[in-house]
Protein backbone atom coordinates (compact mmCIF):
# COMPACT_ATOMS: atom_id res chain seq x y z
CA UNK A 1 0.00 0.00 0.00
CA UNK A 2 3.11 2.04 0.58
CA UNK A 3 3.78 2.34 -3.03
CA UNK A 4 0.29 2.80 -3.71
CA UNK A 5 0.01 5.61 -1.96
CA UNK A 6 3.59 6.85 -3.62
CA UNK A 7 2.26 6.58 -6.75
CA UNK A 8 -0.86 9.19 -6.08
CA UNK A 9 1.98 11.61 -5.18
CA UNK A 10 2.02 11.96 -1.73
CA UNK A 11 3.34 15.34 -0.90
CA UNK A 12 7.05 15.82 0.37
CA UNK A 13 7.06 17.77 3.68
CA UNK A 14 10.62 18.56 2.91
CA UNK A 15 10.58 21.97 1.29
CA UNK A 16 11.58 25.27 2.37
CA UNK A 17 9.44 28.65 2.02
CA UNK A 18 9.71 30.78 -1.19
CA UNK A 19 9.16 34.48 -1.18
CA UNK A 20 6.25 36.36 -2.91
CA UNK A 21 6.74 37.20 -6.43
CA UNK A 22 6.74 40.48 -7.71
CA UNK A 23 4.75 41.47 -10.43
CA UNK A 24 7.28 41.63 -12.93
CA UNK A 25 6.96 38.67 -14.97
CA UNK A 26 6.11 39.62 -18.62
CA UNK A 27 2.35 38.65 -19.83
CA UNK A 28 3.76 36.03 -22.78
CA UNK A 29 5.91 34.56 -20.38
CA UNK A 30 3.11 33.98 -18.00
CA UNK A 31 0.83 32.18 -20.49
CA UNK A 32 3.83 30.17 -22.10
CA UNK A 33 4.55 29.01 -18.75
CA UNK A 34 0.75 27.73 -18.35
CA UNK A 35 0.40 26.50 -22.26
CA UNK A 36 3.30 24.81 -20.98
CA UNK A 37 1.75 22.65 -18.15
CA UNK A 38 -1.27 22.33 -20.38
CA UNK A 39 0.36 20.41 -23.28
CA UNK A 40 2.39 18.64 -20.96
CA UNK A 41 -1.51 17.35 -19.37
CA UNK A 42 -2.70 16.49 -22.94
CA UNK A 43 -0.07 15.17 -24.80
CA UNK A 44 1.76 12.81 -21.80
CA UNK A 45 -1.07 12.30 -19.35
CA UNK A 46 -3.93 12.30 -21.15
CA UNK A 47 -2.85 10.66 -24.27
CA UNK A 48 0.29 8.71 -22.79
CA UNK A 49 2.79 9.71 -24.98
CA UNK A 50 5.29 9.43 -23.06
CA UNK A 51 7.89 9.86 -25.72
CA UNK A 52 7.31 13.09 -26.00
CA UNK A 53 7.79 14.08 -22.10
CA UNK A 54 11.05 15.33 -23.08
CA UNK A 55 9.46 18.54 -24.97
CA UNK A 56 7.71 19.40 -21.96
CA UNK A 57 10.03 18.54 -19.23
CA UNK A 58 13.56 18.53 -18.00
CA UNK A 59 15.94 14.88 -17.51
CA UNK A 60 15.84 15.71 -13.92
CA UNK A 61 12.45 16.41 -13.32
CA UNK A 62 12.49 16.73 -9.36
CA UNK A 63 9.54 15.48 -7.89
CA UNK A 64 8.69 16.68 -4.37
CA UNK A 65 5.47 13.81 -3.84
CA UNK A 66 7.29 11.00 -2.20
CA UNK A 67 7.78 9.47 -6.17
CA UNK A 68 11.41 9.12 -6.86
CA UNK A 69 12.55 11.96 -9.50
CA UNK A 70 13.41 11.77 -12.99
CA UNK A 71 11.91 11.81 -16.53
CA UNK A 72 11.71 8.13 -16.92
CA UNK A 73 10.37 7.46 -13.76
CA UNK A 74 7.74 9.53 -14.61
CA UNK A 75 7.21 7.75 -18.01
CA UNK A 76 7.42 4.66 -16.20
CA UNK A 77 4.11 5.73 -13.94
CA UNK A 78 2.10 7.63 -16.85
CA UNK A 79 2.25 4.20 -18.27
CA UNK A 80 1.47 2.38 -15.14
CA UNK A 81 -1.68 4.56 -14.46
CA UNK A 82 -3.15 3.76 -18.33
CA UNK A 83 -2.44 -0.32 -17.82
CA UNK A 84 -4.94 0.64 -14.47
CA UNK A 85 -7.15 3.10 -16.02
CA UNK A 86 -7.73 2.90 -19.31
CA UNK A 87 -9.77 5.50 -19.57
CA UNK A 88 -7.92 7.52 -17.22
CA UNK A 89 -7.85 11.51 -17.92
CA UNK A 90 -6.71 14.73 -16.31
CA UNK A 91 -9.56 17.70 -16.59
CA UNK A 92 -8.00 21.46 -16.04
CA UNK A 93 -10.51 23.38 -13.84
CA UNK A 94 -8.09 26.19 -12.73
CA UNK A 95 -4.07 26.93 -14.06
CA UNK A 96 -2.30 30.69 -12.70
CA UNK A 97 1.55 31.82 -13.65
CA UNK A 98 3.66 33.69 -11.37
CA UNK A 99 7.60 34.01 -11.63
CA UNK A 100 9.12 30.99 -12.86
CA UNK A 101 5.96 28.91 -11.16
CA UNK A 102 2.54 27.69 -12.38
CA UNK A 103 -0.24 26.13 -10.16
CA UNK A 104 -3.24 24.19 -11.37
CA UNK A 105 -6.14 22.63 -9.92
CA UNK A 106 -6.97 19.23 -11.66
CA UNK A 107 -9.44 16.38 -11.20
CA UNK A 108 -8.65 13.09 -12.05
CA UNK A 109 -11.01 10.37 -13.56
CA UNK A 110 -10.99 7.21 -14.44
CA UNK A 111 -12.16 3.30 -14.01
CA UNK A 112 -9.83 0.38 -12.81
CA UNK A 113 -9.94 -2.24 -15.48
CA UNK A 114 -6.65 -3.85 -14.57
CA UNK A 115 -4.72 -4.57 -10.79
CA UNK A 116 -2.61 -1.33 -9.64
CA UNK A 117 0.35 -1.64 -7.26
CA UNK A 118 -1.42 -4.86 -6.09
CA UNK A 119 -4.81 -3.83 -6.17
CA UNK A 120 -7.30 -6.44 -8.36
CA UNK A 121 -9.31 -4.52 -10.69
CA UNK A 122 -12.49 -3.26 -9.02
CA UNK A 123 -14.23 -1.55 -12.27
CA UNK A 124 -14.97 0.96 -10.27
CA UNK A 125 -15.24 4.09 -11.54
CA UNK A 126 -13.07 6.71 -9.62
CA UNK A 127 -12.60 11.01 -9.71
CA UNK A 128 -10.26 12.45 -7.41
CA UNK A 129 -9.24 16.68 -7.23
CA UNK A 130 -5.56 17.34 -7.15
CA UNK A 131 -3.50 21.03 -6.89
CA UNK A 132 -0.06 20.84 -8.25
CA UNK A 133 2.67 23.50 -8.67
CA UNK A 134 5.81 23.19 -11.22
CA UNK A 135 8.57 25.46 -11.48
CA UNK A 136 9.63 26.21 -14.65
CA UNK A 137 13.23 26.44 -15.92
CA UNK A 138 15.04 26.95 -19.26
CA UNK A 139 11.22 26.34 -21.00
CA UNK A 140 10.74 23.26 -19.43
CA UNK A 141 9.07 22.11 -16.42
CA UNK A 142 12.20 21.17 -13.80
CA UNK A 143 10.11 20.94 -10.52
CA UNK A 144 6.86 19.38 -9.23
CA UNK A 145 4.91 19.28 -5.82
CA UNK A 146 1.31 18.41 -5.57
CA UNK A 147 -1.59 17.00 -3.38
CA UNK A 148 -4.31 14.51 -4.47
CA UNK A 149 -7.36 13.71 -2.72
CA UNK A 150 -6.35 10.84 -1.63
CA UNK A 151 -8.94 9.67 0.74
CA UNK A 152 -11.86 10.18 -1.70
CA UNK A 153 -9.33 7.96 -4.38
CA UNK A 154 -8.91 4.86 -2.23
CA UNK A 155 -12.46 4.74 -0.66
CA UNK A 156 -13.97 5.08 -4.43
CA UNK A 157 -11.13 1.49 -4.80
CA UNK A 158 -13.04 0.14 -1.29
CA UNK A 159 -9.31 -0.02 0.02
CA UNK A 160 -10.66 2.69 2.80
CA UNK A 161 -13.84 1.12 4.17
CA UNK A 162 -17.06 3.07 3.21
CA UNK A 163 -15.52 4.83 0.89
CA UNK A 164 -17.92 6.88 -1.39
CA UNK A 165 -18.71 6.50 -5.28
CA UNK A 166 -16.86 8.27 -7.79
CA UNK A 167 -18.70 12.37 -7.59
CA UNK A 168 -19.91 13.01 -11.66
CA UNK A 169 -17.13 15.46 -12.69
CA UNK A 170 -19.69 18.49 -13.34
CA UNK A 171 -19.31 18.47 -9.52
CA UNK A 172 -16.48 20.25 -9.47
CA UNK A 173 -17.02 23.16 -11.44
CA UNK A 174 -16.55 24.24 -15.03
CA UNK A 175 -13.58 23.02 -16.31
CA UNK A 176 -11.18 25.37 -17.76
CA UNK A 177 -11.72 25.21 -21.37
CA UNK A 178 -15.46 26.05 -21.17
CA UNK A 179 -15.01 28.90 -18.65
CA UNK A 180 -16.09 32.14 -19.93
CA UNK A 181 -13.15 34.93 -19.97
CA UNK A 182 -14.29 37.77 -17.62
CA UNK A 183 -12.15 40.30 -16.45
CA UNK A 184 -10.84 39.74 -12.64
CA UNK A 185 -12.05 42.09 -9.97
CA UNK A 186 -8.83 41.82 -8.18
CA UNK A 187 -5.20 43.06 -8.89
CA UNK A 188 -2.88 40.17 -8.18
CA UNK A 189 -1.29 42.42 -5.23
CA UNK A 190 -4.38 43.15 -3.35
CA UNK A 191 -5.35 39.68 -3.89
CA UNK A 192 -1.97 38.40 -2.21
CA UNK A 193 -2.53 40.90 0.75
CA UNK A 194 -5.81 39.60 1.87
CA UNK A 195 -4.65 35.87 1.04
CA UNK A 196 -1.78 36.36 3.29
CA UNK A 197 -3.96 38.15 6.24
CA UNK A 198 -5.95 35.27 6.44
CA UNK A 199 -2.83 33.12 6.99
CA UNK A 200 -1.34 35.23 9.66
CA UNK A 201 -4.60 37.17 11.29
CA UNK A 202 -6.94 34.48 11.52
CA UNK A 203 -5.52 31.04 11.04
CA UNK A 204 -1.94 31.27 12.62
CA UNK A 205 -3.29 33.29 15.32
CA UNK A 206 -6.33 31.44 15.97
CA UNK A 207 -9.20 34.42 15.20
CA UNK A 208 -12.32 33.99 13.73
CA UNK A 209 -13.47 37.16 14.55
CA UNK A 210 -10.90 38.46 12.91
CA UNK A 211 -12.13 36.73 9.46
CA UNK A 212 -15.33 39.24 9.15
CA UNK A 213 -12.89 41.92 7.88
CA UNK A 214 -11.40 38.82 5.66
CA UNK A 215 -14.28 36.58 4.59
CA UNK A 216 -17.44 37.50 2.22
CA UNK A 217 -21.10 37.53 3.57
CA UNK A 218 -21.50 34.82 0.49
CA UNK A 219 -18.20 33.01 0.37
CA UNK A 220 -18.64 29.55 -0.65
CA UNK A 221 -16.08 27.14 0.54
CA UNK A 222 -16.10 24.03 -1.59
CA UNK A 223 -15.74 21.33 0.94
CA UNK A 224 -18.64 18.76 2.61
CA UNK A 225 -17.25 19.94 6.00
CA UNK A 226 -17.73 24.22 5.97
CA UNK A 227 -21.57 25.42 5.88
CA UNK A 228 -21.52 28.42 3.06
CA UNK A 229 -20.97 32.22 4.20
CA UNK A 230 -18.40 34.04 7.05
CA UNK A 231 -20.95 32.27 9.99
CA UNK A 232 -19.68 28.66 8.14
CA UNK A 233 -16.08 29.84 7.59
CA UNK A 234 -15.75 30.96 11.53
CA UNK A 235 -17.84 27.51 12.66
CA UNK A 236 -15.56 25.22 11.00
CA UNK A 237 -12.26 27.05 12.11
CA UNK A 238 -13.80 27.15 15.94
CA UNK A 239 -13.63 23.53 15.86
CA UNK A 240 -10.27 22.87 14.18
CA UNK A 241 -8.56 25.77 16.77
CA UNK A 242 -10.48 23.47 19.97
CA UNK A 243 -9.04 20.05 18.25
CA UNK A 244 -5.71 21.83 17.50
CA UNK A 245 -5.18 24.52 19.89
CA UNK A 246 -1.60 25.10 18.72
CA UNK A 247 -1.90 24.74 15.03
CA UNK A 248 -0.12 26.11 12.47
CA UNK A 249 0.18 26.80 8.94
CA UNK A 250 3.22 27.46 7.13
CA UNK A 251 2.94 28.97 3.46
CA UNK A 252 5.12 26.53 1.12
CA UNK A 253 4.94 27.59 -2.30
CA UNK A 254 2.27 30.77 -3.74
CA UNK A 255 1.55 31.68 -6.96
CA UNK A 256 -1.30 34.59 -7.19
CA UNK A 257 -2.52 36.10 -10.65
CA UNK A 258 -5.60 38.38 -10.64
CA UNK A 259 -8.01 37.52 -8.48
CA UNK A 260 -6.65 34.12 -7.80
CA UNK A 261 -4.16 32.58 -5.25
CA UNK A 262 -3.18 29.10 -5.21
CA UNK A 263 -1.08 28.42 -2.12
CA UNK A 264 0.59 25.12 -0.57
CA UNK A 265 0.96 25.15 3.01
CA UNK A 266 2.32 22.34 5.97
CA UNK A 267 0.11 22.29 8.88
CA UNK A 268 1.12 21.07 11.77
CA UNK A 269 0.10 20.69 15.40
CA UNK A 270 -1.49 18.49 18.24
CA UNK A 271 -4.64 16.96 18.80
CA UNK A 272 -5.37 18.12 22.32
CA UNK A 273 -8.74 18.75 22.56
CA UNK A 274 -12.55 18.42 20.67
CA UNK A 275 -14.77 16.26 22.54
CA UNK A 276 -14.98 14.21 19.16
CA UNK A 277 -13.38 15.46 15.81
CA UNK A 278 -14.74 12.94 12.84
CA UNK A 279 -16.07 11.13 16.06
CA UNK A 280 -12.21 10.81 17.36
CA UNK A 281 -12.11 12.06 20.87
CA UNK A 282 -8.28 13.86 21.61
CA UNK A 283 -5.34 11.17 21.43
CA UNK A 284 -2.70 13.96 21.85
CA UNK A 285 -0.44 13.29 18.86
CA UNK A 286 1.06 15.23 16.49
CA UNK A 287 -0.27 15.86 13.40
CA UNK A 288 1.82 17.06 10.07
CA UNK A 289 0.37 16.97 6.99
CA UNK A 290 0.06 19.33 3.27
CA UNK A 291 -2.92 21.27 1.90
CA UNK A 292 -3.23 22.83 -0.99
CA UNK A 293 -5.89 25.78 -1.50
CA UNK A 294 -7.33 28.65 -4.06
CA UNK A 295 -8.59 31.70 -3.39
CA UNK A 296 -10.86 34.01 -5.18
CA UNK A 297 -10.95 37.50 -3.81
CA UNK A 298 -13.04 40.27 -4.74
CA UNK A 299 -13.93 43.65 -3.85
CA UNK A 300 -10.99 43.21 -0.88
CA UNK A 301 -12.67 40.06 0.52
CA UNK A 302 -12.44 35.81 -0.43
CA UNK A 303 -15.51 35.02 -2.07
CA UNK A 304 -14.62 31.59 -3.45
CA UNK A 305 -12.55 28.43 -1.57
CA UNK A 306 -11.25 25.13 -2.99
CA UNK A 307 -8.59 22.78 -1.26
CA UNK A 308 -6.93 19.57 -1.35
CA UNK A 309 -5.72 18.06 1.71
CA UNK A 310 -3.59 15.15 2.65
CA UNK A 311 -6.38 13.65 4.45
CA UNK A 312 -5.07 10.04 4.54
CA UNK A 313 -1.85 11.32 6.74
CA UNK A 314 -4.10 13.52 8.87
CA UNK A 315 -6.73 11.06 9.93
CA UNK A 316 -3.94 8.49 10.55
CA UNK A 317 -2.24 10.47 12.59
CA UNK A 318 -5.67 10.91 15.18
CA UNK A 319 -6.15 7.05 14.38
CA UNK A 320 -9.18 7.80 12.35
CA UNK A 321 -8.13 5.11 9.64
CA UNK A 322 -5.21 2.40 10.37
CA UNK A 323 -1.80 2.99 8.88
CA UNK A 324 -1.14 1.87 5.38
CA UNK A 325 0.86 -1.23 5.07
Amino acid sequence: MKKFVTILVVLSLVVTVVPSFAQSQPADEAEANKQLVIDFIDVVFNQADVERAAEFASADYIQNTGMPSGLEVLQGSILGLHTAFPDIQYTLFDIASEGDLVAARLVITGTQEGDFMGIPATGNPVAAATINFWRVEDGLLAEHWEVVDQFSFLGQLGVIPGGADAPALENFGLPYAEQESAEPESDTEATREVVERLYTDVLNARDVDAAAELIADDYVWYSPFVAPGLEGFQQFYLGIFDAFPDVQREIVLEVVENDKAFVLSTITGTHQGGEQLYGIPPTGNPIEYASADIFRVANGQIVEQWDVGDYVTLFTQIGLIPPMQ
